[in-house]
């Protein structure tokens, strides 16, 4: 005859799953703990602030030369034609400059 007290086979696999998904639970959060503390490190390292980080980086890329609008082709055909009467480039180097610039129009 079963014992009335002993658990279900039903029950401990519950038991075992439980178990399973806790340790996976608890995994996650320390390792979303530690990539938290070591992002705050490398901001601090960079001299950002990591409260601010996003909005001091997106200041930062708006003052940047990179993200500059480019200069206009006026601007490049006067500064080629400015070398050549220098004379620090050919009239036949000056003609290739315009013709690229003109190209990129």
């Amino acid at each position: 005859m079963p014992d009335p007290l002993a658990p279900a086979a039903s029950e401990t696999g519950f038991g075992v799953v439980f178990f399973i998904i806790s340790v996976v639970i608890v995994v996650l959060i320390i390792a979303s703990a530690v990539k938290a503390s070591r992002n705050r490190s490398v901001l601090r390292e960079a001299g950002l602030d990591p409260a601010t980080a996003e909005s001091q980086i997106l200041a930062q890329a708006h003052k940047s030369q990179l993200l500059a609008p480019g200069r206009t082709a006026e601007s490049r055909l006067a500064e080629a034609h400015d070398l050549h009467e220098r004379g620090l480039i050919t009239a036949d180097e000056l003609g290739v400059l315009r013709e690229r610039i003109l190209g990129e129009l």
